[in-house]
């Protein structure tokens, strides 16, 4: 003590002095906490003797609180140490830094401490925990047995993905087709029974219910997104019924996605509380803004068919929107419906057309109604050599192309054996059949429907006039199928429906290339007349039309 001077209390500490903690045992834990001790102390030591103004009572603090909570990291350069506000410390948790973990304590600015509580209640918190455990058992992860452990694991949860993938699919597809759910565990049961493991969770008709009820929502999040994202709508509406025969609304929404593509989305069914606009309308507005509160700001558009409800002058829910939500509405009457319309009052004003559209129903209720009929039908088309397609209806307000379809398939020429070529088709086999009932049955209705299409069919004008109708319809048919496109913008319509128009009007100068009516032609030109300056019948020689000799003079 005699060497002793006040001085020496103010000079640096030497190295050999920084106190150490006497564990007594080679515990390495100890000695590893015994080293971050040192480290500490040469931390804090370091900076001392470049920054005199350090209290030794600041210093203190810091070394109780590296020894009390080993993941501390401490900043105690000036930088580090906010003099103007105190003894505050900028600190870190290396646990939390290492293993990336969220927390102020990660931060690069790290984290402002005065008071040890706030350390305290860091070191309980769920991250800070989480964060010590994944920074402990990242060396035990390298282990074979840690690996196998966890590719165990990775696979089963893999595995339970993709049966839950598949199940999914299968209630998707269910409520596509308007399945019962009653096949979701058959098809489950057909998935297994193809070699596909899938494990039972799930296999009941509630869980198929349950699945479609998240793929919707799901589904209806995306849609209302989408739509809150947009700045333009439009929406379409019409009737309809559901299972339980009562008077709904199904209700459509058309916008311009972000790539300028325009996309129609169905938003939903709605029962009306009545059939008036006031019903209809409100069954509407509550299907947009379950999307959208904001639906009617953006609204611009609306379609619908052309009934007086929807878009009557007087009090029609194009009014109704148009003076209680967008006084700048355009209101569209649906093209391919009135494209329809236009089409039903051609058959009803040109009498040839209400003739074909008559002998293509008879015919049609003729095979419908009478499986005997259709069975009689397919045994005489094999002995004629040509397959025979189930007659369609041309009946109802229905889209333009089911007309088409009608015509084609009864001018069709589909050939049993290809090998030995015959010109009789399904014409002759209808004809042939329908001479046979004429002829054969005892019921009044069928006997007379039968004679009738036996005497309508056996004319040349009928027949001719058959494959021109073909031409036209299937003109017709592309307009109609171009307007119900989703993705159709009103600049493509009006070019479709100019370029039908221009293609039927070249139809009265010629008929179409390649087309029905020019093959038909082709066939009354390989025909040989007797007389060339003949005026009557009697000296033509009769066109021959699939084998059958037509009655009249081609024109």
């Amino acid at each position: 003590m005699a060497n002793k001077q006040i001085t020496n209390f103010f000079r640096p500490v030497e190295q050999n002095e920084i106190p150490t903690t006497n564990t007594g045992t080679s515990d390495p834990t100890s000695s590893h906490l015994a080293t971050k001790r040192k480290i500490a102390w040469d931390s804090i030591l370091g900076t001392s003797t470049r920054s005199k103004s350090r209290k030794p009572k600041q210093d203190g603090k810091i070394v109780r609180w590296i020894e009390q909570f080993e993941w501390l990291d401490v900043d105690t350069s000036e930088g580090g140490r906010q003099l103007e506000a105190g003894n505050i410390y900028r600190v870190w948790c290396k646990w939390c830094r290492s293993t990336r973990e969220k927390t102020d304590y990660a931060s690069e600015r790290g984290k402002l401490v005065e008071k040890k509580e706030s350390l305290t209640e860091h070191s309980a918190s769920s991250r800070h925990i989480h964060a010590r455990d994944k920074f402990f058992a990242g060396p035990v992860e390298t282990s074979s047995l840690a690996k196998a452990f966890r590719k165990s694991a990775d696979h089963s949860v893999d595995k339970t993905v993709a049966e839950l993938k598949i199940k999914f699919n299968i209630a998707y597809m269910i409520a596509k087709h308007e399945m019962p759910y009653s096949m979701f565990p058959k098809l489950l049961l057909l998935h297994r029974k193809n070699g596909v493991d899938i494990n039972p969770t799930y296999d009941n008709t509630h869980k198929c219910a349950e699945i479609i009820a998240n793929i919707a929502d799901g589904m209806r999040r995306e849609l209302s997104s989408s739509i809150k994202n947009a700045n333009y709508i439009s929406i379409l509406i019409d009737g309809d019924t559901d299972n339980a025969a009562k008077e709904c609304e199904i209700v459509y929404v058309r916008r311009v996605d972000k790539n300028g593509k325009a996309t129609v989305n169905l938003l939903g069914q709605n029962v009306v509380e009545h059939a008036l606009a006031d019903g209809v309308l409100s069954a509407t507005k509550a299907l947009c803004e379950y999307v959208d509160e904001r639906w009617s700001t953006k609204l611009i558009g609306f379609c619908a068919d052309g009934a007086a409800v929807n878009l009557g002058r007087n009090r029609s829910v194009s009014t109704l929107l148009r003076d209680g939500v967008a006084n700048y509405l355009v209101s569209i009457h649906c093209m391919p419906h009135r494209l329809e319309l236009a089409m039903l009052a051609v058959q009803k004003n040109v009498a040839m057309v209400r003739n074909v559209h008559d002998v293509l129903n008879m015919i049609w209720k003729t095979y419908h109604y009478s499986p005997k009929s259709y069975r009689e039908l397919g045994s005489l088309a094999m002995e004629l050599g040509v397959n025979v397609y189930t007659p369609k209806s041309v009946t109802g307000t229905r889209w333009a192309p089911h007309v088409e379809r009608a015509l084609r398939i009864f001018l069709s020429t589909k050939q049993v054996d290809k090998n030995n070529p015959t010109s009789a088709g399904q014409y002759a086999a209808v004809l042939a059949h329908s001479e046979h009932l004429a002829s054969t049955t005892r019921n009044a209705d069928i006997k007379g429907r039968a004679t009738k299409v036996v005497r309508t069919m056996t004319t040349l004008k009928f027949a001719a006039f058959c494959h021109f109708l073909l031409d036209l319809f299937s003109e017709i048919a592309t307009l109609s199928h171009t307007l119900q496109t989703n993705d159709v913008i009103l600049t493509q319509a009006i070019q479709a429906v100019k370029s039908c128009i221009a293609t039927v009007e070249l139809m009265k100068m010629q008929p179409v290339e390649n087309g029905s009516l020019e093959k038909f032609k082709e066939i009354m030109n390989t025909e040989q007349i007797n007389s060339n300056n003949a005026s009557t019948d009697d000296n033509l020689e009769p066109v021959t039309f699939q084998e059958i000799k037509l009655k009249g003079r081609p024109t």
